[in-house]
């Protein structure tokens, strides 16, 4: 709950490392979606071009226009003066997967300092290489990159989930996991499948662990949310509803998730 008379910047600010010039959606899903939760600001840090479209899109968003069409390491002195500002980094929606992209986002999880929700293309990026205090979201191939071929998904992510990690396994159930706690999360539907729920599932992680401090219990409410918009969508719209409409339905979508979780 934030106080009464808290201030702008004092209830979560979160840093999005997302999108480029061929994936601009994936930036405008994640950052929109981390804002949607309630926290306070949302940076998003992108190509450009791309942040340009973003701002029309999105005007609440904070964009910080990286030079080119993509992540390289040129910005990383950008980037980690950006995450004085905030509590909590996403990286990975729509990054692209060339080598000078994969070369950034390894330097970038080396050098950063903050709690970070690794997704996507940064999963690929960093494979084995896993930092400190994360919460990583893959799907059953994005785990192949972590663990290597593996036989029953609750074993491989526990292994994976010691000391200060947090699994998100995405897949029908999602499995959530900090090595000694285990959830698995029922809502959702083969609705979500389509592109976009992964990347607003990302932004979902960050605007909560900005918020709720415990990255297990962010990881698990975002799954939560997530599925249960999808739920509701389907039901209005089957399987034509946009991905971009699960936007509009987190907060509610929250406030009945945490009404499940204090029963």
């Amino acid at each position: 709950m934030r106080q009464s008379d808290s201030r702008k910047g004092q209830n979560g600010k979160v840093l999005i490392i997302a999108g480029s010039e061929q994936y601009v959606g994936a930036a405008y899903l994640t950052a929109v979606a981390a804002l949607r939760t309630g926290v306070d600001l949302v940076h998003l840090a992108c190509a450009e071009k791309a942040a340009f479209i973003v701002n029309g899109m999105a005007p609440s968003i904070i964009t910080h226009k990286l030079p080119g069409s993509s992540l390289s390491k040129k910005h990383i002195p950008a980037l980690l003066e950006i995450c004085k500002k905030v509590d909590v980094v996403v990286i990975g929606p729509g990054l692209g997967e060339s080598t000078s992209i994969f070369g950034a986002v390894k330097e970038f999880l080396k050098k950063n300092t903050l709690p970070v929700v690794i997704d996507a293309d940064a999963i690929k990026a960093m494979k084995r290489s896993i930092p400190h205090n994360c919460i990583i979201t893959p799907h059953s191939k994005e785990l192949e990159y972590i663990a290597g071929s593996y036989e029953d998904v609750g074993e491989t992510i526990i292994n994976i989930a010691k000391e200060d990690k947090v699994i998100l396994f995405k897949g029908n159930p999602d499995f959530i996991t900090d090595g000694k706690r285990i959830e698995v999360n029922q809502t959702g539907n083969a609705s979500m499948t389509k592109g976009g729920t992964g990347d607003i599932l990302a932004g979902l992680c960050g605007g909560l662990w900005a918020l709720v401090d415990d990255p297990f219990v962010a990881a698990r409410l975002a799954a939560a949310v997530n599925g249960i918009c999808g739920e509701w969508l389907y039901k209005e719209s089957g399987y034509g509803y946009l991905s971009e409409e699960i936007l509009g339905e987190i907060p509610h979508a929250l406030e009945e998730v945490v009404k499940w979780k204090k029963k």
